[in-house]
This record gives structure tokens, C-alpha cells and sequence, in this order.
């Protein structure tokens, strides 16, 4: 859950579950330091490879 402060955190998380029929209990709720997360992926590429644009 991405938010501003814990409150802010439980309320989208409220929100998030308005339509859902099922019951839950929130057990806690703790900040971490990571702030985003991005995908990485490798690129398999040889010596003689040219960039996309030489092409």
C-alpha cells in the first residue's frame, strides 16, 4: 500500500476493500523504507550487437 502516512494507508486500504464481501482485520501496519519499486530486466547483448537506432 502506497501512502503519505500510516492513516492515509489504513483509508486506502478501507477504501480498497469497500466492495469485497469478505471480513477482514487489519493485523498492522508498518513503514518500510523502500519507496518504489522498478522492473529490471537484462539485456542479453553480444560485442558486435549495434544499438536499435544504428539499425
Amino acid at each position: 500500500m502506497q501512502a503519505g502516512d500510516l492513516r492515509d494507508s489504513i483509508k486506502r486500504l478501507d477504501e480498497g476493500m469497500k466492495g469485497s464481501m469478505m471480513d477482514y482485520t487489519i493485523a498492522s501496519v508498518t513503514e518500510t523504507p523502500l519507496m518504489d519499486v522498478f522492473h529490471y530486466v537484462q539485456s542479453t547483448r553480444s560485442e558486435g550487437d549495434k544499438p536499435e537506432y544504428e539499425e
